[in-house]
């Protein structure tokens, strides 16, 4: 009995020694910790899914905000069956009048099972509109979401050549868009021929000026001045028409029209009822882009030609009456051609 009593104590003994070894913190050989196991929840409490984008995941993977930014998380981390997310594009304009834009949680699955998600892109919503540039010289335009776009174009009109010129007109400067898409512009009253067109769906060139009369621009462009300021009454008497300063084009891309002369000379009668001639009108252009040739929140150059100036003529006495506002005092001036134009207008079905 006595022998049976001490080995019970030895082997109760190895018992709790081996529970203590279990339990303690000691390293084994190679200096590798010993894997530690959380305690599993308690009663009634979810366990939640650790992800690259939750807190215990920020531990684990690295802040997730460090990815992207607040405004554009494309291409970060997502978990599985988030909501979309409200956004602005990166490196672009933003979505402008359209607000903010929205991106969906992405995720890949391979054999069956979810191996991530990731941030898509960030698209701004579509909302159809339009936008028309009449300002003569470059800008930019920023590209809305679109299922079509229309670009019409108008170059500028050329300036009507005046009489017995002091100087010279000047030709109508080219509308563009995206530098491919090209209305020229209308030439000047030495020629009077219309402005070219290429890079569209439909290219028209422009119109030529008719004698005096400037060309009118096509495709609902501006028309070509046609009636002379009254400067001097005499022609009226003399010739059936009034003397003067040839008119302006209209906008867009209209030509400028050519002057009527009264009097040169009243010694010689030199230069009674002779005329300039009128400018070409700017070319036409329209071009339609399906959605995806453009990509939305990209800028594209845009330029609006100007109108070409109308030149300084022969002296005017203005005389005997004077009904109208001379261009230069004294002088006969052909009409200035009108600038172009660049309309740009979006539809979402």
């Amino acid at each position: 009995m006595h022998g049976m009593a001490k080995y019970l104590r030895n082997l109760s003994s190895a018992v709790a020694l081996l529970a203590m070894i279990g339990c303690g913190s000691s390293e084994p050989s190679g200096g590798s910790k010993l894997a530690v196991t959380t305690a599993p929840p308690t009663s009634g409490a979810a366990s939640a899914p650790v992800t690259a984008d939750s807190d215990a995941g920020a531990a684990l993977f690295g802040d997730a905000g460090a990815c992207g930014t607040d405004d554009d998380q494309a291409g970060c981390a997502c978990t599985a069956g988030a909501a979309p997310r409200s956004c602005t594009p990166s490196g672009g304009a933003g979505c402008g009048s359209a607000g903010m834009g929205t991106q969906s949680c992405d995720v890949s699955q391979q054999a069956g099972e979810l191996t991530g998600g990731t941030w898509g892109e960030c698209q701004c919503p579509c909302v159809a509109g339009s936008q028309t540039l009449t300002t003569a010289g470059a800008t930019t335009f920023s590209v809305p979401t679109y299922v079509s776009l229309t670009v019409q174009l108008w170059g500028g009109g050329g300036g009507g050549a005046a009489y017995l010129p002091a100087n010279m007109s000047s030709a109508g400067g080219d509308s563009s868009f995206n530098q491919t898409v090209v209305a020229g512009g209308g030439q000047s009253g030495t020629t009077g021929k219309g402005g070219t067109a290429s890079g569209g769906t439909i290219n028209t060139p422009g119109t030529d000026a008719t004698g005096i009369a400037g060309g009118d621009a096509p495709d609902d462009g501006g028309a070509g001045g046609s009636v002379s300021t009254l400067l001097d009454s005499c022609a009226d008497v003399l010739y059936g028409s009034p003397a003067g300063d040839g008119q302006d084009g209209s906008a867009p891309g209209g030509g400028g029209q050519g002057d009527v002369t009264c009097q040169l000379d009243w010694l010689q009668a030199m230069g009674w009822g002779e005329y300039g001639t009128g400018g070409g009108s700017g070319g036409y252009v329209s071009v339609t882009y399906a959605a995806g040739q453009l990509a939305p929140g990209s800028t594209v150059p845009v330029v609006v030609g100007a109108g070409g100036a109308g030149s300084e003529g022969a002296p005017s006495s203005e005389a005997p009456f004077t009904q109208g506002t001379p261009k230069n005092a004294g002088y006969y001036t052909a009409g200035d051609g009108a600038p172009g134009q660049v309309t740009i207008a979006w539809t979402c079905q």
